[in-house]
């Protein structure tokens, strides 16, 4: 009786180990779940990694108007509101050479604060994005007349 007992233990131990189908399947959509969520965040990290090119490329575009007008004498800034915008590329080099990848509105305005002492200076790029229309990313100073 006791090599009977001895040798049905065994069987019974190897045929309830391993995992069962439920088991499986249920780790399996654990990890396919995981895998989509990795693939979703992926994909915004592209979009915002995009978003984040074109933040870049118009403070660029706003920094070198704002250096213009700092550059500039005092008279020749002249007051004025906000000018039509004025359309500027950022471009990169391709195969077939240099390619227009993203178009942008520069436009400023210039208003005194203090006459003939201080004016502001603002300057304004916009552009569109697929799904974001309308961004704008806009630059402001204030000039002083150091002549007065």
């Amino acid at each position: 009786m006791d090599q009977l007992k001895r040798a049905t233990i065994p069987a019974r131990a190897a045929h309830a180990s391993g995992f069962t189908l439920i088991e499986i399947m249920i780790a399996m959509a654990i990890v396919g779940f995981g895998l989509l969520a990795l693939g979703a965040m992926q994909l915004q990290a592209l979009r915002f990694g995009s978003s984040g090119k074109h933040v870049s490329h118009a403070a660029v575009i706003a920094r070198v108007k704002m250096e213009e007008f700092q550059r500039l004498p005092w008279a020749s800034v002249a007051v004025a509101g906000w000018t039509a915008p004025v359309t500027q590329y950022a471009e990169v080099e391709g195969e077939g050479g240099t390619v227009n990848e993203q178009a942008y509105g520069l436009s400023w305005r210039v208003a005194d604060l203090i006459a003939n002492r201080t004016r502001a200076i603002d300057v304004q790029v916009t552009w569109d994005e697929p799904g974001r229309p309308g961004r704008s990313y806009t630059l402001s100073s204030v000039r002083n007349n150091g002549g007065v």
